[in-house]
């Protein structure tokens, strides 16, 4: 007698639906029933830490239009979007005669009014396999009577999962509320010795008490960060302690007996009772004394500071912050170079127009000029792509609407009338290619035709007046505009730095005179394809850096193919 074949699937769930068995369990379950069945078991597959409300992967084109699944998915958190051992199992039911489970629930738990629960029941009529279940018996979708206590076990199932969620939810939030962090997050000096209890590490007291101590002393942050690196380094978990744990310690109450409840508000904590390592007052006048920020330097407003946002360290990847030297601004890495001490990080920054032996060199304000020019070329081209554009929207809209109906058709076709799985996911990709096209135009032309009158009154004013931009004849307003337009970050080293732009990358070294960095000075030339000098389309700037006799750069800036790029 030739024995009938099957293949095994397991799951469990990520632990916050359900409490399941191992993995290992449900594959022992259900081998020793398939023995038990006389059945050839050609293939064990399985998913772990994966939610039964998940679709198998290979399904990806169904699962982006289930509404129900997609409203649910938005709400969590793990990256895992598909369950792979469950695709695999379905790649490989031809031919078997069961699907073996520990129980029904393996296989999908569905949230309300997803389609995962008819695909499942389809792709095993569709290849005439048969559910065999540890717990439940034997369950046949091609019956209608199995089939509707399915759909009727699934519902309540659901609904059990939402009741139970919002019991554990409501447990939590009572606990919290009665001053007990009901999952006690990591904190520096406290120790969870678990049962709601708590321990303070005494070694860590004499830190946490100077951290608040300097604070009321009104320090600068980085001054304090600084001390703590070099009298407490041995107790931060990696290198040091960072800015950020820094500001996460002074803001935590529970250091003096508080925490806060589910709705907000500061309430005893029960758990520090007895332990509190400051008072209430100490840590009250802390939180006034972060709170009153130093007010903002009269001067400032009179101030340009075009690169801030832009400028970034190489080293730690951190935003530079500006400063200022005799009147002369420069950019530097303030986490990394003052309170980490990094050399790294001190050899990022950055003189925007504080110069060294200025006669042979200059600073990033000036040697950065010559990009400007990409910004105003972008403009001008753009206005007229979206003159063409406009003309096409109402098309591209219309045929948007048409593919949008006719997908939204096909998945409809699909669940209802049994439509061969391979010709709706061809259809789909097809369509969902040629949507995904139209929605690109679409808002390409809307971004386009977004007016800014006051950008449009500059750039006409600034077009045709490309050597006046080159040679800096432009205030600090259009500077930063333009620099704005034409370029989206800037990476710096202690050697060069890394200048991404809207039409290309290039690194440019920096000078190094004694102890100071500099940037090199430039020298440009227009080179025409075209006995028009004025139609910018048709030309390369050529810029050429200067370092010395022996060393110099070239950059193009050609506006031909829209591109930049260092001349070799």
């Amino acid at each position: 007698m030739i024995r009938q074949k099957a293949i095994i699937y397991v799951r469990q769930s990520s632990g916050k639906e359900e409490e399941s068995e191992s993995i290992e369990l449900q594959k022992q379950h259900c081998q020793e029933l398939a023995a038990q069945k006389n059945l050839e078991v050609t293939g064990i597959f399985e998913d772990a830490n994966a939610s039964g409300r998940l679709y198998p992967s290979g399904e990806e084109a169904i699962a982006k239009h289930d509404v129900a699944f997609l409203e649910w998915r938005k709400r969590q958190t793990s990256d895992k979007n598909y369950r792979r051992g469950l695709g695999e199992a379905f790649r490989k039911l031809a031919g078997n005669s069961y699907i073996i489970v520990d129980d029904l629930t393996r296989l999908a738990r569905p949230v309300s009014g997803s389609f995962l629960q008819n695909l499942i029941q389809q792709k095993l009529v569709a290849n005439h396999v048969k559910i065999l279940t540890v717990k439940d018996g034997e369950v046949n979708y091609e019956d209608f009577c199995d089939r509707l206590m399915s759909d009727i076990q699934s519902t309540i199932t659901d609904n059990q999962i939402r009741i139970q969620t919002q019991k554990s939810k409501d447990a939590m939030r009572k606990l919290r509320d009665e001053g007990i962090y009901p999952n006690m997050p990591k904190m520096f000096g406290i120790e969870y010795l678990g049962s709601h209890q708590v321990k303070v590490k005494q070694e860590y007291v004499e830190c946490i008490r100077f951290i608040f101590a300097e604070v009321l002393k009104c320090r600068p942050y980085n001054a304090i960060i600084a001390d703590l690196n070099a009298n407490f380094l041995h107790l931060f978990p990696g290198k040091c302690c960072h800015p950020s744990t820094f500001k996460h310690i002074v803001a935590q109450p529970f250091y003096c007996g508080y925490m806060y409840n589910s709705d907000g508000n500061l309430i005893p904590a029960r758990q520090m009772q007895g332990q509190e390592i400051i008072s209430y007052e100490v840590w009250r006048q802390a939180q006034q004394v972060i709170s009153n920020k130093r007010g903002a330097n009269p001067r400032a407003q009179f101030r340009s500071h075009p690169f801030t946002g832009l400028l970034r360290c190489g080293n730690c990847g951190s935003s530079l912050v500006s400063g200022f030297d005799n009147g002369k601004e420069f950019y530097y890495c303030r986490s990394g170079a003052d309170a980490l001490k990094d050399a790294g990080c001190r050899g990022a920054r950055a003189n925007i127009n504080l110069v060294r032996q200025s006669e042979d060199y200059t600073g990033l304000k000036e040697t950065i000029r010559p990009l400007l020019i990409l910004g105003l070329y972008k403009y001008l081209d753009d206005k007229e792509m979206s003159k063409s554009g406009m003309a096409k929207l109402a098309t591209y809209e219309s045929q948007l609407a048409e593919q949008d109906s006719r997908l939204a058709r096909g998945m409809e076709l699909f669940l209802q009338s049994g439509l061969s799985e391979a010709d709706v996911k061809k259809a789909a990709a097809k369509s969902k290619a040629k949507i995904d096209e139209l929605r690109a135009k679409v808002a390409s032309i809307k971004i386009l035709a977004k007016s800014d009158p006051a950008r449009e009154k500059f750039y006409e004013m600034c077009n045709g007046k490309f050597e006046e931009l080159l040679n800096g004849v432009i205030d600090d307003g259009d500077f930063e505009l333009l620099l704005r337009d034409s370029v989206k970050r800037i990476v710096t080293f202690a050697d060069h730095i890394n200048i991404e732009t809207i039409y290309g990358d290039f690194r440019l070294d920096r000078v190094m005179v004694n102890k100071y960095r500099n940037f090199p000075k430039f020298t440009w030339r227009k080179l025409s394809r075209s006995d028009n000098e004025k139609d910018l389309s048709k030309c390369i700037i050529e810029v050429t850096y200067i370092y010395d006799k022996n060393k110099t750069s070239v950059l193009n800036v050609d506006f031909g193919k829209m591109k930049i790029y260092q001349k070799k």
